[in-house]
């Protein structure tokens, strides 16, 4: 399925032996926003607190923003003030190929 700015897909992930259960298949729903800036005021549409989130930005140190986060603090209150219980795990990518100190 695809939405402008938003990738959506799903990942299904079996488990052969789990206690008191046979084989079971979970469908995870991924859905990965556009990073763009143009994207952002229709993301929160989709923010629920059910949800898990990943955060991922490129800590590479390139292309920072002023508070050199690449974004990570906009997502993080967005996150917070649409979906205020969730789980969010922030993930830096590409840090072996820079710092992110600036």
């Amino acid at each position: 399925t695809c939405t402008e700015g938003v990738a959506i897909s799903d990942l299904h992930v079996t488990f052969e032996e789990l206690p008191a259960l046979p084989r079971t298949t979970l469908t995870l729903k991924l859905w990965d926003f556009g990073g763009q800036t143009e994207y952002y005021t229709t993301h929160v549409a989709f923010l629920d607190t059910r949800c898990l989130y990943i955060l991922v930005w490129d800590a590479s140190g390139a292309q920072l923003d002023p508070e050199g986060t690449h974004g990570v603090s906009f997502w993080l209150y967005s996150i917070q003030t649409h979906a205020p219980h969730a789980t969010v795990i922030i993930v830096g990518s590409k840090a072996e190929h820079g710092s992110i100190a600036h």
